[in-house]
């Protein structure tokens, strides 16, 4: 043995607190995080996008449906549920908000919904493992029956409902019904409060039974204690290690391993199969919540791994070992089939006038075998719907979906964008309808499912579009010499026309006589009272005086605002111009909003008020609430904020540059 691995087994416990003997202070200095907040986020523009993370359907129901054996359901973020040889294990329980962190995504199950614990087993004590709530809730349903392993100096944190505690430092073991239990080392440290920093040991857990071999990380920096852990264990059937938390990694690398190095891991562990953890549920680093595991991707295949060992569960799923068999449960791919909505038959259950609508609207198109109906390069704009033949959605060289008669696919610039690669391609001749993109007007008359089944499509297609119309603006003025002029180009709001359609006039949207502004507004069509106080749930009313910006070049701009009484101006700076050009004016009836869409474009954009203005606000929160809502109200609400992005983007798109000398 060297000296440096000799290190791995001295006492960890040192002049009364806790350390990594091989030298490596994990924790960061105060210095270090003052100088991390006061810097500028790489990822920030990024992190603006909702992270593509999504729940398992009914996870302990396909997890109690799987062979018995080994079986391991992921909670999200570092929590787990094993079941081996019989024996239910609990790894590092948090169901819930976090001090100064709230959870992003939500757990798959609550502690109500677990059939059994029979060990529990915590790694260390940061906020974000060791959770007194979830487990108050563990040990009102399990104390008695179960046993907590927890690090040294940790069980005074454990509440008196989990029943007997033992407390392990470094190397130490125990055995449970036939499983052996052994505290590893790992490179970390212990705070949740001025008063107890280094006051408890952290590590990782090797679960041994007598056919199978688990290895659990918990938190740690990359260091030699893993090789070393591999020759003495010689082999794991499974290695549970992190993918989160690692950026900036000048700062965070001591304390959190990056997903590279988790590889470098996973081969030192001998291990045959990965499940990543420490990401998807709390945003606590630089990198969005979801970057490790799109990483993963790319660094197997550089380092010819068997892609099939490493299963990118999402929150929910699962992974079984039954004999030489590996099954594996609701993935990031299932999930990605979900996010691209195809159902099997969209117009089931349409009515006659519904279906006389939908003709109107496609058209029909014969595609042949092998054609690539969309790929990775192109813009996606368009849906098609299968009447027979089928087609295939791949990405990365993984089908996602194949599509057969009664199904709907397209639109890929939203998951060109995530995803980096989308591709569709024709299994055989198809006969297929094809929906184009200025064919807004007549979904709008669409009061249904199919509506709503379209509007999620179309919204990502909207902004897509927007990006690429400033683009075309900001080369065009990028490109001009110093005697052009901005005016609006025929041929340019001709091709504009071809793609898009305006806001409607308020004075189009009768409103039901009722006292609430809100309903007064001409903004919803005809819905009942019921319906409408539904909508209102998710607005706030806002009054604004003349002059005041709603939203300003620079912030985030992430609300939406429904006018009710006055008018606003929208305002859009194109780098070059002097001053900015007054492209769009909003009133009652009409939707504005989303000023990121263009502000992330080094464009800016400026929302200000030209008279006395009551407006009803949608913020972030609200409306990713409401885009999951397969109902009335959410298909209302889409539908007038489709009316306000094309209000924006078919305004703010007529002006470019006209080539012409203003002496002329």
């Amino acid at each position: 043995m060297s000296a440096d691995e000799e290190l791995y087994f001295a006492d960890p416990f040192q002049d009364g607190k806790f350390a990594n003997p091989w030298g490596v202070e994990a924790k960061p200095t105060p210095l270090n995080l003052a100088k991390w907040k006061a810097q500028k986020n790489p990822f920030a523009q990024e992190k603006k996008q909702q992270a593509l993370i999504g729940v398992a359907p009914n996870p302990l129901g396909v997890f109690e449906g799987l062979p018995p054996g080994m079986k391991v359901l992921w909670l999200g973020h570092a929590s787990f549920l094993i079941e081996i040889e019989g024996l239910s294990i609990l790894l590092d329980p948090v169901f819930g908000d976090i001090p100064l962190t709230s959870r992003k995504v939500a757990a798959p199950i609550s502690p109500q919904d677990i059939p059994e614990v029979d060990v529990l087993l915590l790694s260390h004590g940061h906020f974000d493992h060791l959770d007194v709530s979830s487990l108050k809730a563990i040990g009102s349903k399990f104390g008695e029956q179960s046993l907590s392993l927890v690090p040294s100096g940790l069980a005074p944190l454990i509440p008196d409902t989990c029943g007997e505690v033992l407390e392990f430092s470094w190397w130490q073991s125990i055995e449970v019904k036939g499983l052996r239990f052994t505290l590893v080392p790992a490179q970390h440290w212990h705070g949740r409060g001025p008063g107890d920093l280094q006051k408890c040991l952290w590590g990782g857990w090797v679960i041994e039974g007598s056919e199978r071999r688990i290895f659990f990380s918990g938190d740690s920096g990359y260091c030699k204690g893993f090789s070393l852990i591999g020759k003495i264990f010689s082999h794991f059937d499974l290695a549970l290690l992190p993918l989160g938390s690692f950026e900036p990694t000048w700062m965070m690398g001591n304390q959190h391993m990056n997903p590279s190095q988790a590889l470098d891991v996973f081969e030192e562990l001998n291990a045959d199969h990965f499940i990543g953890l420490h990401w998807g549920a709390f945003d606590l680093s630089d990198e969005p919540m979801d970057y490790g595991i799109r990483l993963l991707d790319r660094l197997v295949a550089e380092r010819g791994f068997d892609a099939s060992r490493f299963h990118k569960l999402t929150p929910g799923g699962s992974l079984a070992f039954d004999g030489d068999e590996i099954i594996s449960t609701y993935t990031c791919e299932d999930m990605l089939r979900d996010r691209l909505q195809i159902p099997g038959t969209i117009f089931e259950g349409a009515s006659e006038r519904e279906m006389q609508l939908v003709s109107e609207t496609l058209h029909p198109l014969t595609v042949a075998k092998g054609e690539t109906i969309f790929s990775q390069d192109d813009k996606g704009d368009s849906l098609l719907y299968l009447l027979n033949g089928r087609v295939q959605v791949e990405r990365s060289g993984t089908i996602l979906a194949e599509v057969g008669p009664g199904g709907i696919v397209g639109e890929m610039a939203p998951f060109i964008q995530e995803l980096r690669s989308a591709n569709v391609q024709a299994l055989e001749d198809s006969d297929v309808l094809l929906l184009h993109h200025h064919e807004l007007q007549s979904l709008r008359k669409l009061d249904s499912a199919i509506a709503w089944r379209l509007e999620r499509i179309l919204i990502g297609s909207l902004t897509h579009r927007m990006r690429s119309m400033i683009e075309q603006i900001k080369e065009e003025i990028s490109s001009a010499d110093e005697d052009s002029e901005i005016s609006p180009t025929p041929s340019f709001m001709s091709r504009l026309k071809s793609l898009l359609v305006s806001s409607p006039a308020a004075e189009d949207n009768a409103r039901l006589d009722v006292s609430e502004a809100l309903f007064q507004s001409g903004l919803f069509g005809n819905e009942d009272d019921l319906v409408m106080k539904a909508v209102g749930k998710f607005l706030r009313q806002e009054n604004y005086r003349s002059g005041t910006y709603l939203c300003r070049q620079g912030e985030t701009g992430e609300d939406i605002y429904f006018i009710a009484e006055g008018t606003v101006e929208v305002q859009v700076s194109l780098g070059s111009t002097e001053g900015p050009l007054k492209v769009a004016q909003t009133g009652p009836g009409e939707a504005l909003g989303l000023m990121n869409l263009i502000d992330r474009q080094g464009c800016s954009a400026d929302c200000v008020t030209i008279s006395d203005v009551t407006t009803f606000n949608l913020d972030r929160s609200s409306w990713f609430k409401l885009y999951d809502q397969n109902d009335l109200v959410g298909s209302v609400m889409r539908l007038a904020i489709i009316r306000g992005l094309c209000k924006l983007l078919s305004s703010s798109s007529k002006y470019v540059v006209s080539k012409q000398n203003k002496h002329a």
